[in-house]
């Protein structure tokens, strides 16, 4: 499994945004994170940008994968299914669940979630 965001292991930040003008505006040697839209995946994929994103439904996760997204964040009621179909599929992308702290690690595991991020991961807009 892996996690990112905790203190004791090694970890890059990833950059959260909202708007193709944020991304634009950025340094594109980052990782970033947003919501799936279709803008800042044409605007990522045409500037080779490594992106990671909040999935919410199965066809985002599938879409999410072709396009090599680095990370695909899920809500703890879909974890699983997604990370069942991310298993039959092969998925390059990892499943990952967002978690307040360390004691998620336990569940994640058990439930074979590939990635865990912790709040200190990612660097929201503005911050």
């Amino acid at each position: 499994m892996i996690i990112l965001g905790h203190k004791l292991i090694p970890y890059s930040l990833i950059y959260e945004v909202s708007s193709l003008e944020e991304l634009q505006n950025s340094d594109f040697t980052k990782d970033f994170l947003f919501e799936f839209n279709e803008e800042l995946l044409e605007f990522s994929l045409k500037n080779k940008l490594s992106f990671s994103l909040y999935i919410k439904s199965v066809k985002e996760a599938i879409i999410g994968n072709n396009l090599n997204a680095k990370f695909l964040i899920v809500q703890d009621l879909i974890a699983t299914k997604i990370q069942k179909i991310a298993e039959y599929y092969l998925f390059d992308s990892k499943i990952a669940l967002l978690a307040k702290d360390d004691s998620a690690i336990e569940n994640a595991a058990q439930e074979g979630i590939d990635a865990l991020i912790l709040p200190p991961a990612i660097i929201k807009k503005g911050g």
